[in-house]
């Protein structure tokens, strides 16, 4: 399924994605690939004011985690979606854990631009605030740990240890996760 969700784009520019990904179409059109259920944006720092004033959670450059975990609760919340739009998220190791079915979906890994003064070259880009650990964890919260987390799809980005972080993506007592488009760099130890 394909969900709208309304973004104002400058009038002269459209946001140039990968096709299978999210695109930003001239004019006022964001679309995403979720799977159905609820959407909910989150915009990096570095994003264009346009793209924070539809955001439902707008991130400082600070822990970004920590608006990126606010949007999974709520995305468990409607079995739905976090789409982190383009822009560069810093991250906390071992902060983000993914622990019921949801989908997170970046704004893929390509060469984007904004308008003729603000571009960026690495799609939604998430960056090790600091050593050791995980980018993200997929895991059953500790209440759970019986059962193994399903139906958990992560794509569309791009994973930056920065030479600190070990891991990238670290599955435990994941079924049939989905990970797809995810460019990894600057890890210590393995991607996946």
């Amino acid at each position: 399924l394909l969900l709208m969700l309304v973004a104002v784009v400058s009038e002269a520019q459209s946001l140039k994605l990968a096709p299978t990904n999210v695109t930003v179409v001239t004019g006022s059109q964001l679309t995403a690939k979720t799977g159905g259920g609820a959407t909910f944006l989150v915009a990096a720092t570095d994003a264009p004011a346009r793209i924070k004033a539809q955001a439902d959670y707008v991130c400082d450059g600070v822990a970004d985690d920590v608006e990126i975990n606010a949007a999974l609760v709520a995305a468990y919340a409607k079995g739905g979606t976090v789409l982190l739009a383009p822009g560069l998220y810093s991250i906390t190791p071992n902060a983000i854990r993914i622990t019921n079915s949801v989908i997170l979906a970046g704004s893929g890994n390509t060469a984007y631009q904004f308008n003729s003064t603000a571009s960026f070259n690495k799609g939604t880009r998430l960056k090790a605030a600091s050593g050791g650990g995980s980018i993200l964890i997929v895991q059953p919260s500790t209440n759970q740990l019986d059962r193994a987390v399903n139906g958990v799809v992560i794509r569309d980005l791009s994973i930056d240890g920065d030479s600190a972080a070990g891991y990238g993506i670290r599955l435990e007592s994941a079924e049939s996760p989905l990970v797809e488009n995810v460019f990894y760099q600057n890890l210590t130890n393995v991607a996946l």
